[in-house]
C-alpha cells in the first residue's frame, strides 16, 4: 500500500529533482528529504509548501485520495500567519532535540571564543580612555 512517504518520493521523482534540488526548494536539507522519502512523519508544514510550490493536492499527499494536483492555483492555499505558526512549531520542537541542543552550544561557544580577542580591545580601549580622564 502506498504511504505519504511513497508519495513524497513520486512528486520528487516527476519533478525530476535531486534530493538536494527538491531540499533547496522547499528549505530543507538532503538529509531531511531522504527521511521523507523514507519512514519519518511528514509534517503538515511540507506538505502545505509541496502544495503551493508545485500544485499538488495536499489530500492526495496526505492520503492518497483524489486528485494528485489542484484544480487551481488558489485552492488549498493558506495563509501567511498559518505557515508562520507551522514553521514556529516545527522549530520548536526542532531546539528541543538533544543534537540540535548541542549543535547550537558549540557554534555559541566557538563564537563567543572568536568574539573574546575584539571585545578585551574594546574593552581595554574603554579603560584607557576612563583612566585617562
Amino acid at each position: 500500500m502506498e504511504n505519504i512517504n511513497f508519495r513524497i518520493n513520486t512528486i520528487v521523482n516527476e519533478l525530476g529533482l535531486s534530493n538536494q534540488e527538491f531540499g533547496n526548494a522547499i528549505g530543507v536539507t538532503e538529509a531531511t528529504v531522504r527521511n521523507l522519502r523514507g519512514k519519518a512523519n511528514v509534517g503538515d508544514i511540507y506538505i502545505e509548501v509541496i502544495s503551493l510550490k508545485w500544485g499538488y493536492n495536499k489530500t492526495w499527499i496526505k492520503e492518497g485520495i483524489g486528485e494528485k494536483l489542484r484544480k487551481n492555483k488558489q485552492e488549498g492555499k493558506i495563509s501567511l500567519h498559518k505557515l508562520s505558526e507551522e514553521c514556529l512549531r516545527h522549530w520548536e520542537k526542532l531546539i528541543e532535540e538533544p543534537l540540535f541542543k548541542e549543535k547550537i552550544e558549540n557554534i555559541a561557544t566557538k563564537k563567543a571564543y572568536e568574539m573574546t580577542p575584539s571585545i578585551v580591545e574594546k574593552f581595554r580601549q574603554e579603560w584607557e580612555k576612563t583612566i585617562s580622564k
